[in-house]
């Protein structure tokens, strides 16, 4: 049976950009990233002058003796039982340790694991409007056979058939040529647009002598991200990027996600590219 020129291109193609399987093995890496989200602290600063404003306006309203101040204090007492309207305000006094996350990252061949922390904030409804921090987990494990997404509160990993499976199985239907109408359905869904990044904008030593260089995300943009110098992709069948530093904007704020730790070659414990055994399997592969 004759080879569509179509899927050779495509197979070509998809060898040069990294996403076939590469014949060397990557390094074992290991990335400890902060994030500094300027845009949750800015929300976080709204909710608390808004809380805060509220407080002053009830103050008012009492020592004014106004004639509605008694509906206002039955209808706060209903909604908020512990409220004291004399409290005095928890006035933060520095709002940078606010919205500080962090992520690990874990490259091994096939194998990739990435944990993140990310802080809740809520406010007490005790008249103090008080910051309470609460820490959410989460995790996106994969062994190369299956990819677990991890939900640490309910202690479930929902399980699934990981990437570098399916595109094993698509590479092998590409080379066994039995069928064109399938062959052609699967080269179409693996056409993908060009890999090649942008030009370089500059580059950083960012964590101990390691580089990375910057690259725009668009010519309208001022987000940026920054690839370590060496290998921007990772040598696997997911070519995942290996981000050192990035600069995101929303607005006028500015997020920095930038690598704490960067170890090559670092010895990996292959526990962290599974789920805990506490963690109950919610198993979706087949579906």
């Amino acid at each position: 049976m004759r080879i569509l020129k179509s899927s050779v291109i495509i197979i070509g193609a998809l060898s040069l950009t990294g996403y076939l399987h590469a014949d060397q093995p990557g390094p074992a890496i290991y990335i400890k990233h902060k994030i500094d989200n300027a845009s949750v602290r800015k929300m976080l600063k709204f909710r608390w002058k808004l809380c805060a404003d509220e407080k002053k306006m009830l103050q008012t309203a009492k020592n004014s003796n106004i004639i509605t101040y008694p509906i206002m204090e039955q209808a706060l007492k209903d909604d908020r039982p512990d409220y004291d309207i004399d409290a005095v305000l928890d006035t933060p006094t520095n709002w940078n340790i606010y919205g500080i996350e962090s992520e690990r990252e874990y490259f091994l061949n096939d194998k990739y694991a990435s944990y993140k922390e990310l802080t809740a904030y809520s406010l007490s409804e005790d008249g103090r409007c008080s910051i309470i921090s609460k820490i959410k987990k989460s995790a996106v494990i994969d062994d190369g056979k299956f990819r677990y997404l991890l939900n640490f509160p309910k202690k479930v990993a929902v399980k699934f058939r990981s990437g570098v499976v399916i595109f094993q199985e698509n590479n092998k239907r590409l080379g066994s040529q039995e069928n064109e109408t399938a062959l052609l359905a699967i080269t179409e869904k693996l056409s993908v647009g060009d890999m090649t990044l942008p030009a370089s904008t500059g580059s950083e030593k960012v964590v101990g002598s390691y580089r990375c260089d910057y690259k725009a995300i668009s010519s309208q943009s001022r987000s940026k991200i920054c690839y370590w110098d060496r290998m921007n992709y990772y040598p696997s069948v997911m070519n995942r990027p290996v981000i050192l530093k990035s600069i995101t904007f929303i607005g006028n704020d500015k997020n920095i996600k930038q690598a704490e730790i960067f170890e090559v070659n670092k010895k990996i414990d292959t526990g962290k590219f599974a789920p805990n055994p506490e963690f109950k399997i919610d198993d979706r592969s087949n579906y």
